[in-house]
Order: structure tokens, then sequence, then C-alpha cells
């Protein structure tokens, strides 16, 4: 991934637990952002120390990615605390349970059923932004 990210000049990659933050960083150079999906502190660490900028944590099993195992809010919680890289919480999360990942330490949620399937997408973004306090929706 981190070569077609180079390949297409893009602003960054994410990549997953088989992949190694390092030779992404080699590929896209220092200015590039790379995330890491990490499911522990110490991969969280691990993935610190190989120059990533960010990770995302599965905090609840979703079906838009059924392979992808929850962590819980402890999880993310236990994750966060032990970096100081923002951590983004993805699976499971909707308007009903977004700020209480916000409050497990995560610096922002990525979501996919919750605004793709929503009557109003629009609507959907403005609540779930106003939910978790990051500032004013487009």
């Amino acid at each position: 991934s981190s070569d077609l990210a180079a390949a297409v000049d893009a602003d960054g990659v994410h990549v997953g637990q088989d992949d190694c933050p390092g030779a992404a960083r080699a590929h896209l150079g220092a200015g590039r952002v790379i995330g890491v999906s990490v499911h522990t502190p110490d991969q969280a660490r691990r993935a610190a120390d190989g120059g990533a900028d960010y990770f995302g944590v599965t905090v609840w099993e979703t079906p838009t990615k059924p392979e992808a195992r929850g962590v819980g809010l402890a999880g993310l919680e236990a994750i966060a605390g032990a970096t100081h890289l923002p951590v983004v919480g993805i699976g499971g999360i909707h308007l009903g349970n977004a700020a209480s990942v916000i409050a497990a330490g995560a610096a922002g949620v990525a979501v996919v059923s919750a605004v793709g399937a929503a009557d109003d997408p629009v609507a959907a973004t403005r609540a779930l932004v106003a939910a978790i306090g990051v500032g004013a929706a487009p």
C-alpha cells in the first residue's frame, strides 16, 4: 500500500499490523502521514518507534469489516494512554456511542455506516461532529 501511495503522490497511507510503518516511511519520506492499525499498547509503542503518526483502533466489531476484532473502550483507553500520538477510534461507532470513544482518549472517530447508511448523510455527519465536540460541521 505504501508503494501505491508513493506512486500516486498521496499525502499518506494507513497500514495494518502485517505492514511495517518503517518501510512505509522509507517509501513515502518524512513529509507524509502514516497511520497504523493497532490492538495493544505494545503494538502502538512499536509502531511509534517505526515512524507512525497516528493509530487506528477498532473499538467494536462491525459488519463493515467482519475480520476486525474490537478492543472495547478499555482497550482504546489503554492504547491512548500509552502514546502521545493521536488515536482514532473505528468500528461500530455511531451517534449513540461516539462521545464515549472520545472520552476514552481518542482524538477522533472514523465511521462508515453511521453516515453512509443514514437517510441524510449530511445531517448524520453534523450530529456526529456535535456529539464529539470537535468543531463546527460543514
